[in-house]
């Protein structure tokens, strides 16, 4: 059986061009090689070697699925939540005073994760903080976006379950000493109380909302003026070594 033929008209009367349909699934994956590189089955497929590094995501490579994190994850996320909480039609309310809580604490440990913590730079980056830090982001969202559905208790319980991440996280010989564990730990404890007293509401309150703020600005206090002297000796050692 012959192969099947595709007819292209470049130009307006120009005679009518043929590919054959390897030709042209050559010329397609040529095209679509450097969007979607790495590919074994390219190599044989168009006769062209994708650069080193610049391979797809691999189960087993750590800097794949580091690149996914910290350069696609966490900025979707802190994305969507500036574009819902920022695209307010009818006018702020309390809701939205919460909601803005909870993007501020997202930015503050995103900033803290890429100024002290450093562990987005391989190779400081391992596939324990990887792993944690993708939970965080994704714990993150899902509680931002079970405040906009008005489910304030799977809110704060998802907020609640963060705090323990970030505790977790800061339990390695490098990070564990009580300036960090007991900040962390307290951050965990009041997501835990605003969880109980949201079973106790139907609807968010001034005062609800308000209160709110205290985990972003215990959080914010921690990060801005603690985290850089808990961290900085660790920093040096590990940039020494």
């Amino acid at each position: 059986m012959g192969a099947r033929r595709y007819a292209f008209h470049p130009v307006s009367g120009a005679e009518p061009a043929s590919l054959t349909l390897p030709t042209y699934v050559r010329n397609l994956s040529v095209f679509l090689l450097p969007i979607f590189p790495g590919r074994e089955d390219s190599v044989a497929l168009t006769g062209i070697s994708p650069n080193k590094g610049g391979d797809i995501v691999r189960i087993g490579d750590l800097p794949s699925w580091h690149r996914f994190t910290y350069t696609q994850l966490y900025p979707a996320i802190l994305g969507s939540m500036l574009y819902d909480v920022l695209h307010v039609t009818e006018g702020w309310g309390a809701l939205q005073v919460l909601e803005l809580s909870i993007t501020v604490l997202y930015c503050v440990d995103y900033f803290h994760l890429q100024c002290d913590l450093g562990s987005d730079q391989l190779p400081r980056g391992s596939w324990r903080d990887t792993a944690l830090d993708a939970g965080i982001a994704i714990a993150f969202g899902l509680a931002y976006w079970k405040a906009s559905d008005m489910k304030l208790v799977s809110c704060y319980l998802l907020l609640t379950l963060v705090g323990f991440l970030i505790l977790v996280y800061n339990l390695t010989p490098a990070r564990r000493s009580l300036g960090v564990v007991l900040p962390h730990a307290v951050l965990a404890a009041l997501f835990a109380v605003l969880a109980w007293l949201a079973t106790r509401m139907d609807s968010v309150s001034w005062t609800f909302a308000t209160v709110c703020w205290i985990p972003t600005v215990w959080y914010a206090i921690y990060v801005f003026a603690l985290a850089n002297r808990a961290f900085r000796p660790n920093v040096s050692a590990a940039v020494g070594s």
